[in-house]
């Protein structure tokens, strides 16, 4: 019985490797067939991924050279005609501006509610500020566009470059950015540069600097009479790149101008009231206003 059994049972005992070596087999199948997918997949998301990235750099190739194959048109001497429409945008948008409000209202609350006296006199303060700083970059602009001359930038040194450690970075922020006269403006994420510019205009020189995006080649605009008043296109709200036969300004406005202009009026106003209102019958609830006594 043991010796016409023992091949039956090892007969038995090795029927089963089969069926485990398959299922070995299968397995190992399965995993080079997802490790094969995986490859492909990768492959092609790399392959689309390169189309759509040179789509974008031939996109931003054909605008900067369709930007300047643009003619420049011929600016007339100074003194030259300042359109009235450019005189009328005395307070033109800001976006550090409304921040700087907003931070003014919102950051510092608790003082605003236990002393609102204070917060009347900080809103005199910075409405005057923000006026008095309105005033002394509307005289610029109206003294370059009336006397100003464009300078060759002989040098461009970047300063400060923001990283997502240190410095300034913007995440859909409307920034301008210049070839030559051509200014576009268009929303832009990525690292803010700080760019020292040095110009020359005839024998006088002097540098400015900017904040934004990167300087490439944008004009900038010196004051014949003071050289050291200058400033790129980038900094003018209007677009200097249109210009009459005769050299002037032709006076054109952009439609997203005009409504910044008046959002920033109505901005600055309601601010203004917002904060005489609210800090004012604070303090006459709380008789901090004794000349209402």
């Amino acid at each position: 019985m043991m010796l016409d059994g023992s091949p039956a049972l090892r007969s038995v005992s090795a029927a089963p490797a089969q069926p485990a070596t398959g299922a070995r087999d299968a397995i190992g199948g399965l995993i080079l067939s997802r490790v094969s997918d995986d490859e492909v997949e990768a492959a092609r998301l790399r392959r689309e991924l390169a189309d759509a990235k040179v789509e974008q750099l031939q996109a931003r190739l054909a605008e900067i050279t369709s930007i300047r194959s643009l003619p420049d048109l011929p600016l007339s001497m100074p003194p030259r005609q300042v359109p009235v429409g450019y005189r009328m945008f005395v307070l033109p948008w800001s976006t550090w501006t409304v921040f700087t409000l907003v931070m003014i209202a919102a950051a510092p609350i608790a003082l605003w509610i236990f002393w609102p006296v204070v917060g009347l006199v900080v809103t005199v303060v910075v409405l005057l500020a923000v006026v008095v700083l309105a005033i002394r970059k509307y005289a610029k602009l109206i003294s370059l566009l009336r006397w100003g001359l464009p300078a060759s930038a002989t040098t461009a040194e970047p300063l400060d470059i923001g990283t997502y450690f240190s410095g300034t970075t913007y995440n859909n922020v409307r920034l301008p950015i210049a070839h030559g006269w051509k200014v576009t403006r268009s929303f832009y994420s990525g690292p803010g540069v700080k760019t020292r510019v040095r110009y020359q205009l005839n024998d006088a020189t002097g540098a400015i600097t900017l904040r934004g995006r990167e300087y490439i080649d944008g004009v900038i605009l010196v004051d014949s009479r003071r050289p050291k008043v200058a400033a790129c296109v980038t900094s003018i709200p209007f677009d200097l790149s249109e210009r009459t036969p005769s050299g002037d300004w032709t006076g054109r406005i952009r439609t997203g101008t005009v409504v910044g202009a008046i959002a920033m009026l109505v901005f600055v106003v309601g601010w203004a009231a917002g904060m005489l209102l609210l800090c004012g019958l604070r303090a006459e609830s709380l008789d901090q206003l004794p000349f209402l006594g």
